[in-house]
């Protein structure tokens, strides 16, 4: 997790030469999140991979950057309009980009929920609706016909919003992972 790598290091529980070999270890598109201690505390390594970080250390990048690090957010507006379950928000960006109801939450170097930086294949947006118990975005998607998957039920355990989940019950969404998960997470009450 990059976020305990930097605390870690923030916090001098490792090294400096310790903190280069946990970098040397994650792939070389991740360093963007610590662009900034590489640049002030490796400068030759910062030099190395500049052509990496330059076409994304834009003004508006940068004014957020530490606030979105520290939080943990996914700062695209539409995991924002989703995670807060602003379902105006979300109509107003899926209609003026003509964003489909089964697009995927762009990826972000910032996010920290363990299920979405293991999801390689991306997370759709009703999935994200249900990780995050966003109920009338939830609701919006599935009437705009957002496919219930495999994995939607397992989004929605980890979410922990019962009427999302009483949802997809009465939808018969398919619940093939459903158990596995609720035990993973000691969500015993849903097993």
């Amino acid at each position: 997790n990059n976020y305990f790598i930097l605390r870690l290091y923030q916090e001098k529980a490792i090294t400096q030469q310790q903190f280069l070999l946990k970098l040397q270890s994650i792939p070389s598109d991740k360093w963007l999140y610590f662009h900034d201690i590489i640049q002030k505390d490796f400068p030759s390594e910062y030099e190395q991979k500049r052509q990496l970080f330059e076409p994304f250390l834009t003004p508006e990048f940068l004014s957020t950057f530490e606030d979105c690090r520290k939080k943990g957010l996914n700062n695209h507006p539409v995991a924002l309009a989703i995670r807060y379950d602003d379902l105006l928000q979300l109509q107003s960006i899926i209609s003026s980009t003509n964003l489909s109801i089964e697009a995927k939450v762009p990826m972000s170097i910032f996010e920290r929920a363990p299920l979405f930086t293991t999801f390689s294949k991306g997370v759709r947006l009703i999935e994200y609706a249900a990780y995050y118990g966003s109920i009338n975005c939830f609701k919006f998607l599935l009437m705009s016909g957002a496919e219930l998957q495999d994995d939607l039920f397992s989004f929605a355990i980890f979410g922990g919003n019962y009427d999302i989940i009483h949802i997809l019950e009465d939808n018969h969404a398919p619940i093939s992972l459903a158990l596995r998960t609720s035990i993973c997470i000691h969500q015993n009450e849903l097993t």
